[in-house]
């Protein structure tokens, strides 16, 4: 039996403070005939075999919960940016389907349907129950209310048939804002 300790390139501290030797413990598992003998004191086994297995097993593991994430995964996305000098790349990154907002081209079209009646009270409704349409409705109203017109707020109505999309009808000086297309 040799023990082998050894230090290689060590800067400091203690390579083997304390070894401590039960010849007894050491010298059982060396006797073919003793209890101990078998497959678990076969080094193979001990150190080749058992290690493979448990690589295996853990890769199949490790493989599975990759599987199962890219499958929950299915959309990835990507923001590159080439020849930033400074700010910030994506501040923001909406997926899906996002609210309407009021963009300049609407703002134009308000302005050119409903100048003919300046000076009549606006309605808007919004579909019932539909938090995008009314948060849509209410922004159309604080930009009408900005550029002067007369708005009676925004009111929330059922239809019998389904309203869609945004509906502007300037002699009835309304404006229905349906669910999002």
């Amino acid at each position: 039996m040799a023990i082998r300790i050894e230090s290689h390139n060590q800067k400091g501290g203690l390579t083997a403070n304390k070894v401590n030797l039960n010849s007894q413990k050491l010298l059982k598992g060396t006797n073919k005939n003793s209890k101990n003998a078998g497959p678990w004191n076969n080094p193979w086994f001990k150190y080749v075999l058992i290690p493979l297995i448990v690589a295996i097993i853990a890769g199949l593991i490790i493989w599975s919960v990759t599987m199962e994430k890219g499958k929950k995964d299915e959309q990835n996305v990507y923001v590159t940016s080439y020849d930033q000098k400074g700010g910030i790349t994506a501040n923001q990154v909406n997926i899906g389907n996002q609210p309407r907002t009021l963009t300049p081209e609407l703002k134009t079209q308000l302005d050119q349907l409903l100048q003919v009646n300046k000076n009549k009270e606006i309605r808007i409704t919004a579909v019932l129950g539909d938090g995008e349409a009314f948060q849509f409705a209410n922004q159309i109203k604080a930009y009408l209310e900005s550029k002067g017109w007369k708005v009676s707020g925004v009111d929330q109505a059922v239809y019998s048939n389904p309203v869609m999309g945004q509906t502007i009808n300037p002699e009835a000086t309304e404006i229905i804002i349906g669910t999002k297309q």
